[in-house]
């Protein structure tokens, strides 16, 4: 976008030299004299070459389609990186659930066990068929 900028700016600035050395050129100045400080020139316009106002608007020749090229690749870089963010974002929220699934866990406050499978419930049916298979081998 930067360089796109820097075309357009280029292609103005030839446009105006161009026309600013075509008016210069076509004034004469014949009380041409060096100036002291602070005086004012009695003529107006530039000093400017006409070979570089060409080369300016060779500038916007060369810089145009390379600024062109420029922005469609910075919006495919854009796009993909778009693209990536939303996954790496999906991808923090997966991690984030399972992390706080983990933490649940290890703290005890885990999902919802049914109650057959509650340590309480297993150890007393462990001591009451343990106990009936002693009772049963002693009788």
């Amino acid at each position: 976008m930067r360089t796109l900028l820097l075309a357009l700016a280029c292609a103005c600035l030839a446009v105006l030299l161009v026309l600013l050395v075509e008016e210069a050129r076509g004034q004469d100045c014949p009380q041409a004299s060096p100036l002291r400080s602070g005086e004012v020139a009695t003529c107006d316009g530039i000093l400017w070459p006409r070979l570089y106002s060409l080369q300016a608007l060779g500038c916007l020749r060369v810089e145009l389609p390379k600024a062109q090229t420029l922005a469609e690749l910075n919006g495919e870089l854009l796009q993909n990186c778009e693209t990536t963010q939303e996954k790496t974002i999906a991808l923090y929220e997966e991690t984030k659930v399972k992390l706080e699934d983990l933490s649940r866990e290890a703290a005890g406050i885990g999902p919802d066990r049914p109650w057959y499978r509650e340590t309480w419930v297993l150890l007393t049916i462990g001591a009451i068929g343990g106990g009936a298979v002693v009772y049963i081998i002693r009788n």
